[in-house]
């Protein structure tokens, strides 16, 4: 009897499954959380390397024909396809599009600008529309306070901002003013001066 007890195995205890199983879901949860901050940190590593690609392809453009190409639709290639080895990118964000902004009107954008001034930019869009309804916003923090006409931009000339319908203050992001919106204010009024 004695050799029957000492032999009998012992298993594992409802408690010890349950924390076995809570350890590996806040393992998988840790490694799901980790993977999405990846993807979307080289979503924006994307996005910023296509920018910089079309803000050079902008200035051979301009180099070729002397100016920079005039403004167009959303998600219509300028003209700058023929330096970006023939085609105009895609948005790198699901649902997102390029946009090519020259704009040389000062009183009708939202904050007027100095005679004789415009903005050139590159900006990645999120809305189709002007209808906020089909906006596909990144989930990231810069993007938490994004309205329907809201951007990522690249500044090539001009005080840029997120649409020529929104005031420079207006949320946006722009991935070569220097990273704060201070920053972006002290270029603006820098520009102001030069004008």
């Amino acid at each position: 009897m004695q050799d029957i007890i000492n032999t009998r195995r012992r298993a594992f205890t409802l408690i010890e499954l349950l924390v076995v199983i809570s350890i590996i879901g806040l393992l998988a949860t840790l490694a799901v959380v980790s993977i999405k901050n990846a993807r979307d940190k080289a979503l924006y590593a994307v996005t910023v390397e296509d920018m910089d690609q079309m803000a050079k392809a902008a200035e051979l453009y301009k180099e070729s024909y002397g100016d920079y190409p005039p403004d167009t639709n959303t998600n219509i290639d300028p003209g700058l396809a023929q330096f970006l080895g023939g085609t105009w990118p895609k948005g790198t964000y699901p649902g997102s599009y390029f946009d090519w902004d020259n704009w040389g009107n000062p009183s009708s954008w939202a904050t007027p600008g100095p005679p004789g001034s415009r903005i050139v930019q590159i900006s990645l869009r999120f809305c189709t529309t002007v209808d906020s309804s089909d906006c596909r916003f990144p989930l990231e923090p810069w993007a938490a306070g994004f309205l329907n006409r809201s951007s990522v931009y690249y500044c090539i000339e001009g005080p840029c901002r997120s649409h020529d319908h929104l005031p420079i203050d207006a949320p946006g992001k722009c991935v070569n003013c220097g990273g704060s919106f201070n920053m972006q204010l002290e270029r603006f009024f820098a520009y102001l001066k030069i004008i």
